[in-house]
């Protein structure tokens, strides 16, 4: 959502390393908002997009990629990159558009809980 739309309660955490856990208290402030599902984009799509969502996925959440979210440093990458994803029946995880992703919110219903991280 971008500083300017952070709600009361949003965990904003500064990573120092690779990867979105690395030296932050993302972890900790996931685990105490009993968060076990994450929606993932950004820009580093084989580097720290990809680093982020494998620590997520070694440390127990569950995350989709927003493939059409993430921006590659190489061009040449993304395609792999995704590919590892979703391998061998998503391993690591599972792919959409951000438009199949505002698809499925808007037609959740009103009882979902989320948050912007």
């Amino acid at each position: 959502r971008g500083p300017t739309a952070r709600l009361p309660g949003d965990l904003v955490a500064l990573a120092y390393g690779v990867d979105g856990f690395s030296a932050s208290p993302l972890a900790d402030g996931l685990r105490g908002s009993h968060t076990t599902h994450l929606v993932i984009a950004g820009f580093g799509l084989e580097g720290p997009v990809h680093s982020t969502l494998r620590t997520a996925n070694d440390r127990g959440w569950e995350f989709l990629l927003v493939s059409d979210a993430c921006a590659p440093f190489e061009p040449d990458l993304a395609a792999g990159a995704l590919s590892t994803v979703e391998m061998s029946g998503g391993l690591f995880g599972v792919t959409a558009t951000a438009q199949s992703l505002f698809t499925a919110l808007a037609t959740s219903g009103p009882n979902r809980n989320e948050h912007a991280i």
